[in-house]
């Protein structure tokens, strides 16, 4: 089966994901969110988010961690079948395309049971449980490279359930905060308690943007007209329900 190459970035549960009843002020806050994406990158943030796995060390019981390293997030699901996930992560959409994604060192994450009795998690907290132990230069550099290594897990199911499989086929991947990054200019610092981080995005990166619906496009048409002028006005700008025919 071939790939999509644009992998989309979904924002705005925070504003409205009721389709329905969409008002001017969510459409308006979808506008605001586009024109600050545009301007200032991709939020980078933690899912809050916690995987369960089986603690190694006694056989018994479980153990657990949550992220501890920025990321933003994208998906290769298709725009024919990004309806429920828009509706689980908001109406605006944002592509890119694969190579964007590379380029900053983005992956696929591994799916893994979110289970008392799932090993991966398990051995993954016991190297941090055996990492934390190690002399103080050498543990600083193990921790770090764990965490990073762990943002990459994902629970396919929700807590202890081994069968709801909620997130398996959202096709996620994610690029990851790290310093070499920043050095390089593709993530910025913030100053910011919320976003510390940012994934930079150039006019030229954007490929696709997909609209709640046809009047916040037309919303954001008018307010970003400059934008657009910069992008070569070659940047499809398409609405959900247009989506939905592809």
């Amino acid at each position: 089966m071939t790939r999509p190459d644009l992998l989309i970035h979904w924002t705005g549960k925070d504003i409205s994901t009721s389709l329905g009843s969409l008002t001017d002020g969510d459409r308006k806050g979808y506008v605001d969110r586009l024109e600050d994406i545009v301007s200032k990158g991709f939020w980078m943030t933690r899912p809050p988010e916690s995987l369960t796995g089986k603690n190694v060390r006694s056989g018994s019981g479980g153990h657990s961690f949550k992220y501890e390293v920025d990321m933003t997030c994208f998906t290769e699901v298709r725009l024919s079948a990004s309806a429920d996930h828009a509706q689980a992560y908001g109406l605006l959409g944002i592509a890119v395309d694969r190579k964007y994604v590379l380029n900053r060192w983005g992956t696929p994450v591994h799916y893994v049971r979110n289970s008392d009795d799932e090993w991966i998690v398990g051995a993954f907290a016991d190297a941090l449980y055996q990492a934390n132990r190690l002399p103080a230069g050498t543990r600083d550099r193990m921790m770090a490279s764990l965490r990073y290594l762990g943002v990459f897990l994902k629970p396919m199911s929700n807590s202890k359930s081994d069968d709801d499989f909620a997130y398996i086929d959202e096709h996620e991947w994610r690029v990851v905060q790290t310093e070499e990054q920043v050095r390089k200019g593709r993530i910025c610092t913030t100053g910011l308690k919320k976003p510390q981080y940012r994934l930079l995005v150039e006019p030229s990166d954007l490929k696709l943007i997909v609209f709640p619906d046809e009047i916040t496009r037309r919303m954001a048409v008018f307010r970003l007209e400059a934008f657009l002028r910069k992008a070569g006005n070659t940047v499809p700008l398409l609405t959900l329900r247009e989506c939905a025919q592809f």
